[in-house]
């Protein structure tokens, strides 16, 4: 999912919705993405990540 999410994401501040399996790089996918449009500059919220559990988001915070 990588190779073909991070290109599109890069290119634009485009929504993504996309489905794959456990393991197959979604998190690297929109995390990267999302990190790479924050502008430093701007001290207000840029981006939100909301996932489904909460085992997910506790993995989310602790890797990124």
């Amino acid at each position: 999912i990588q190779t073909q999410a991070i290109p599109i994401l890069n290119r634009e501040k485009l929504d993504l919705i996309a489905q794959a399996q456990s393991g197959s790089g979604k998190t690297v996918a929109f995390v990267s993405s999302m990190l790479l449009h924050i502008n430093p500059e701007i001290k207000k919220p840029q981006a939100i990540c909301i996932s489904n559990t909460r085992e997910l988001v506790n993995s989310n915070f602790d890797e990124f």
